[in-house]
Formats: C-alpha cells, sequence, structure tokens
C-alpha cells in the first residue's frame, strides 16, 4: 500500500515529492526510492534515481530542494548528496546489481562533493553555505560513506580514501561531541 502511494506521487519525470504538488529534497526522494525497491515497484525506483543522475550539479552535488521541475532551494546539503549511495546500493541489493555500474559516476560525483566538506578534524558540514556540522547529518554520510566504498569494491574500484574518511568522521562522532551543532531547523 504504502508502495502504491509513492508511485502515485512520482512525478514522470521520476522525482518523487514528499506529497502530490510539493516540495521535495534528495535525501528523502532516495528514501522514497528505497520504498518503491521494498514494495516491489523497481521500474519506479531505477526511475527516481535516474531523475537524480538528471539532476546531478557538475559538481556532484544536488539542490537542497525542487519543486515542479524547478529549484526552490538553492543550498547543497552534505548528506542530501551522500545519500544517493546508500540507495543506489540498496536498489542493487534488493533487484538489479547492473544497476551499480550505471550509477556509480553519479555516486562517486556526490561523495566527491561530500568529501570537500570534511574538517581536518573528521566532520562533514552540513551546507555549502554553512561552518556547522550536524551530528544527524554526519551519521548519515558515514553510512553513506560506507556503501559507496562498498560500490566501488563491487565494481572493482576500492576506494580506501572513502574508507578512511569514514573512519575519521566516526571517531568525531564518537570522541569528539562539542564539533557538532544542533539540528537548526
Amino acid at each position: 500500500m504504502t508502495a502504491a502511494w509513492i508511485a502515485s506521487v512520482q512525478e514522470d519525470s521520476g522525482a518523487i515529492p514528499w506529497y502530490a504538488g510539493s516540495p521535495l529534497d534528495p535525501w528523502n526522494h532516495v528514501e522514497a526510492a528505497m520504498g518503491l525497491d521494498i514494495g516491489g515497484c523497481h521500474a519506479e525506483a531505477a526511475a527516481a534515481y535516474r531523475w537524480l543522475v538528471s539532476t546531478q550539479n557538475a559538481d556532484g552535488s544536488w539542490y537542497a530542494e525542487y519543486q515542479d521541475g524547478s529549484v526552490t532551494n538553492l543550498a547543497k546539503d552534505s548528506n542530501f548528496t551522500a545519500y544517493v549511495a546508500v540507495g543506489v546500493l540498496h536498489h542493487a541489493l534488493v533487484c538489479d546489481s547492473s544497476f551499480l555500474a550505471e550509477l556509480w559516476p553519479t555516486v562517486r560525483g556526490a561523495i566527491e562533493f561530500v568529501l570537500q566538506m570534511q574538517s581536518g578534524d573528521g566532520p562533514i558540514r552540513w551546507r555549502d553555505t554553512s561552518a556547522q556540522f550536524l551530528l544527524t547529518g554526519c551519521a548519515s554520510i558515514h553510512q553513506s560513506l560506507l556503501c559507496a566504498a562498498a560500490i566501488g569494491a563491487r565494481l572493482g574500484e576500492p576506494r580506501p580514501d572513502w574508507i578512511a574518511a569514514a573512519a575519521k568522521l566516526a571517531e568525531a562522532i564518537r570522541s569528539r561531541p562539542e564539533l557538532f551543532t544542533p539540528k537548526p531547523h
């Protein structure tokens, strides 16, 4: 039932808004695509990931919000961008491992963008326009880095640098709580 509802609000482009006629953000879009896969709507999930391919910025990021085919928030959230790796690996494990090769350039670009925002202490900035490190965003990014590295390994392109970045981030999460700002929204 939930997958059918998600499919009912999915736009022809593959975009999945929060509800019909509403905005969407890349993180929730990926969550919805994973829901489609769990519900057996694999073609719809693939279309959602292909929407991400078609809207990815040249620097590897996505904007924070879209509506009706337009950008409505120009900020670039690191955890929104990294999360594509979780969804793509999920899709491959659930139904289509060949999808990894198709989406690898998208995942690689996203992770490279995100890692440009990693500080020397390990945390990753929340947005391109912010100096803040958010614990929830960094926890999500940690999982995304591990998924991205797993994709690379499956494709014969291991990324030990991503695993090292994830380890550095995990260490900051475990031992440096003073580096993180409470969620601002």
